[in-house]
């Protein structure tokens, strides 16, 4: 397989989620609201999701994650347009040479995390058992990042990955990133 890496803008995009209809139909929407308020509870935080955007040739993908299935690139306007999550804040990381064939090859083993898990971290494992990391989008994000080559740690809690990257690379709000790159969002 050949992983050629070619020059491709990288940013970490942060989600909170739409404040729901209270008269939701669906129980999956149900489930995402109350997730999302429990997220922002425990973690102390209107940060519920996080995403690896790469841009290139005026083609913008970002990596998607779920309970439900595997992980996977998708355009980024279409995912924006799903509504599940509402872009908020985005870290620009620069460019650097990436290869999309070794990430997605990286993805191809199902990473799924499930929200027991994370209560189970947010609530005893990251005070007790530090070692014991819950599957979640935040990590996978840090794991995808240093195989491109940025150095970071891991994180399970996407407001500990924000509060890294707010050190050492520019936050700007969604919707001027969205004017300054010329995305469809």
């Amino acid at each position: 397989m050949n992983y050629i890496g070619l020059p491709t803008k990288v940013s970490v995009v942060f989600y909170t989620r739409p404040d729901f209809d209270t008269n939701l139909k669906s129980t999956q929407l149900k489930q995402l609201r109350n997730a999302g308020f429990w997220i922002g509870l425990i973690g102390r935080t209107k940060i519920h999701h996080v995403g690896l955007m790469l841009s290139r040739d005026n083609n913008t993908v970002v990596l998607v994650t779920g309970e439900k299935s595997r992980a996977k690139f998708i355009d980024e306007h279409t995912y924006h347009e799903m509504g599940m999550v509402n872009p908020i804040l985005v870290a620009d990381l620069g460019t650097v040479d990436v290869s999309l064939t070794l990430l997605t090859q990286f993805i191809k083993v199902p990473y799924r995390g499930s929200r027991k898990d994370l209560f189970f971290y947010c609530l005893f494992s990251r005070f007790i058992f530090k070692s014991l990391l819950a599957k979640s989008c935040t990590l996978l994000i840090c794991e995808m990042l240093r195989m491109i080559g940025y150095n970071i740690q891991d994180y399970v809690i996407p407001r500990d990955l924000y509060n890294n990257l707010e050190e050492s690379h520019p936050i700007k709000e969604w919707d001027d990133y969205v004017k300054e790159n010329k995305l469809r969002s």
